[in-house]
């Protein structure tokens, strides 16, 4: 499964997150685990969970549910 690009680019310059971070919030968006998104980036799960919860302070969230919305209203509207 390959990150999807143009949902990362819209992300990155919508949400104004490097582009690193926007490519984890494309996964998240089509539902990956951290496990898969792990295997797909070729980290590890701790390495994820780390860049995940600091992917939340920059969205100002707490949870991966309230990401994922972030994401679909930025997608939503492209």
């Amino acid at each position: 499964v390959l990150v999807d690009q143009p949902a990362a680019d819209q992300l990155a310059r919508s949400l104004q997150i490097p582009i690193s971070d926007a490519k984890l919030l494309a996964l998240l968006w089509r539902g990956m685990s951290n496990d898969e998104i792990a295997q797909t980036l070729g980290v590890r799960v701790g390495t994820i969970k780390s860049r995940l919860f600091r992917l939340y302070q920059r969205l100002g969230v707490k949870r991966r549910p309230a990401a994922v919305l972030r994401a679909a209203e930025v997608l939503s509207a492209a």
